[in-house]
C-alpha cells in the first residue's frame, strides 16, 4: 500500500469517533505485527525476507502519520497503540 491508499481510507471512512481511528490502528499494528513475527518465507531465503521487512518499514512510516492525525485532531494517543509500535519497531531490527 501507498500513502495515497490511507489516506483515501481515511477520507472514505470518516471516523466518527476516536475509539474507531483507535480499533483501526490497533488492528493494523496487529497485522504488521503477525506479519513480521511469523515469517511467510523460509529461513534461508534471506532476500526475501529483507524485502518484506522493507516494506514492513514502508508500511509503518504511512501509519505513524495516522499517530499524528490521532494526536493533533483527538489529543489522545493510547498507552496500548504506542506501546504496540515500539514492539513492532524493534521486532522489525
Amino acid at each position: 500500500m501507498k500513502e495515497i491508499h490511507y489516506t483515501q481510507y481515511m477520507e472514505m471512512e470518516e471516523f466518527a469517533f476516536p475509539i474507531d481511528l483507535r480499533d483501526f490502528l490497533m488492528e493494523i499494528l496487529m497485522l504488521f505485527l503477525d506479519l513480521v513475527c511469523n515469517n511467510v518465507f523460509p529461513g534461508d531465503w534471506m532476500e526475501m525476507i529483507m524485502l518484506e521487512n522493507r516494506w514492513g518499514a514502508q508500511e509503518i512510516y504511512h501509519v505513524r502519520k495516522i499517530f499524528h492525525i490521532l494526536k493533533k485532531e483527538y489529543c489522545i494517543l493510547p498507552r496500548e497503540i504506542s506501546s504496540s509500535y515500539m514492539i513492532l519497531i524493534i521486532q522489525l531490527l
